[in-house]
């Protein structure tokens, strides 16, 4: 395990103010299992132009692991880039399988959710632990910030984290919380509230569709207006006995967190989806607050031509007469993307910016290998790139800007140097670090 004395995360950055340019694309850094393996969250950079990460798997392989993920530095210098491995996971009371990345917390430090290990329950994870959030200080120093237990406090956080105005940080677990949810016997998930002092707090728990058509388990995390609300989706619950979805289990929701002044918060649906055309399974990529809307994704629904479930689609969520209205702004339709799950990133001319885990033109594989793409403020859509496999294959994690950099960088979990990520599982590659350059 490497470890670092050097500043980690002065200050992570993601400036969202590129506004059109002609792309250079080049592969920053490919992963070979011992530096880790399949990248999935968004990285975050510093002050001085470094990118950090994290892999679902990679870093401690031995004949019977391929690991439990990394936390892991791309350092810029004059010879190009180089990765370093800040901390590599055990599976211990640390946690494991970090599906996020890390974002800039209380002291400047870096903190991130692993979706596994941590506390070991044998009730309600029985499969290895309910997850951890943990924090990275700039003094190298990793240390686990709470331990999630299953019910009442949550269990598989696999979401990023968000810092609010107040200081604090909001998550959501895509299982646990009340074990009253008939939808779940692992519960249908939670919103919460931690501290870097390791103080937890439930602020809701999802009921599942057959209470209210209430939503079940998020996925992705929570963003923040103004007023301190906190709005998120689930990828069930909602509607049930809808053929267009799975009948019992809801196409997802839109929900708002409303804090109260006695400390408890109020949760409103403020959409469920439908299936087909409509979509399904969504996830909110960002609050605009010049226009107070959501905008997020679907990963299907949309054109229909594109097959049964639809290529998916960006959508806008507004509150029009008392009533939030979706709008559909965009509609994948295969060679241009296709299946759009990773957050979107917006700049100042409200451009959107994103990645599609299948779609492109890309012999590889035969729903495409993926696209980054841009969305303008009109609604016209620019493939900025297609992977071909060796260059990358699924990117599922968001998109970062840098308007100083001129840069846009990502990553996709799977794909790079395929002959050297050498287990024979997986021959699909260990993923990559890309660049998108001015």
């Amino acid at each position: 395990m490497n470890s670092i004395r050097s500043s980690l995360l002065v200050s992570l950055v993601c400036t969202l103010t590129m506004v059109g340019f002609a792309q250079t694309f080049s592969v920053l850094h490919n992963f070979e299992l011992t530096d880790g393996q399949n990248p999935e969250g968004v990285l975050a950079e510093d002050s001085a132009g470094n990118l950090y990460g994290t892999t679902l798997f990679g870093g401690e392989v031995t004949q019977d692991s391929i690991g439990y993920g990394v936390i892991f530095k791309l350092a810029k210098g004059s010879g190009g880039w180089k990765e370093s491995v800040l901390y590599q996971f055990s599976d211990g009371s640390d946690g494991s399988n970090p599906e996020t990345g890390l974002i800039a917390g209380p002291g400047g430090n870096g903190f991130g959710a692993a979706s596994f290990g941590g506390i070991f329950t044998g009730g309600f994870c029985p499969d290895g632990g309910c997850g951890t959030v943990y924090e990275m200080g700039r003094d190298g120093k990793f240390s686990v910030v709470y331990g999630f237990t299953g019910a009442p406090d949550g269990q598989q956080p696999f979401s990023s984290l968000l810092k609010a105005a107040d200081g604090g940080m909001y998550g959501t677990t895509e299982y646990g919380g009340t074990l009253d949810c008939p939808f779940n016997s692992a519960g249908c998930g939670t919103v919460y509230e931690v501290d870097a002092n390791g103080s937890e707090k439930v602020i809701y728990s999802f009921l599942g569709p057959d209470n209210s058509s209430d939503g079940a388990n998020p996925f992705s995390a929570v963003v923040q207006d103004a007023a301190g609300n906190l709005y998120g989706s689930t990828v069930f619950g909602g509607t049930v006995n809808n053929n267009l979805c799975s009948p019992d289990a809801g196409c997802g929701t839109i929900f708002e967190l409303s804090p109260n002044s006695n400390g408890t918060w109020t949760e409103t649906v403020l959409y469920r989806f439908q299936g087909g055309a409509d979509g399904s399974y969504p996830a909110v990529s960002f609050f605009n607050a010049s226009d107070g809307s959501i905008y997020g994704t679907t990963p299907n629904g949309g054109n229909v031509s594109c097959g049964a479930g639809g290529c998916g689609t960006i959508f806008k969520l507004s509150l029009s007469n008392g009533k939030w209205m979706k709008t559909v702004l965009y509609e994948f339709s295969g060679g241009d993307g296709d299946e759009p799950i990773s957050p979107l990133a917006r700049d100042s001319a409200g451009n959107l910016y994103g990645a599609t885990a299948n779609g492109g033109n890309c012999t590889y594989y035969t729903l495409g290998c993926g696209v980054v793409f841009r969305l303008s403020s009109a609604g016209k859509q620019t493939v900025l790139h297609e992977f071909t496999g060796n260059d990358g294959l699924f990117p599922a994690g968001s998109v970062l800007l840098d308007e100083a950099a001129g840069a846009l960088y990502g990553t996709t979990t799977q794909g790079g140097d395929i002959a050297n990520c050498s287990l024979d599982h997986y021959y699909t590659g260990c993923g990559v670090v890309y660049e998108i350059k001015k």
